[in-house]
């Protein structure tokens, strides 16, 4: 189990994955734990803002990762 933060669509119920860099679905907790997840919230904010000037992402948001966890349960 990860802590932290992750980049995920509420709307899809997708997080980003960094092995293949895709949106994965997340139905179970070992979904989860193929995220990109990082402590620092100010480093995931870097990121998310570097994908949002290139337009690689959709409309993704900065979620903790417990709180997917929980709706994994």
């Amino acid at each position: 189990m990860k802590v932290g933060f992750v980049l995920c669509n509420i709307e899809t119920n997708k997080v980003l994955c960094i092995n293949k860099i895709e949106l994965i679905p997340i139905s179970t907790s070992e979904e989860l734990d193929k995220a990109l997840c990082l402590k620092n919230l100010t480093s995931l904010k870097s990121i998310h803002e570097r994908f949002k000037e290139k337009g690689l992402t959709e409309p993704l948001t900065i979620e903790n990762i417990s709180k997917l966890y929980k709706q994994c349960e």
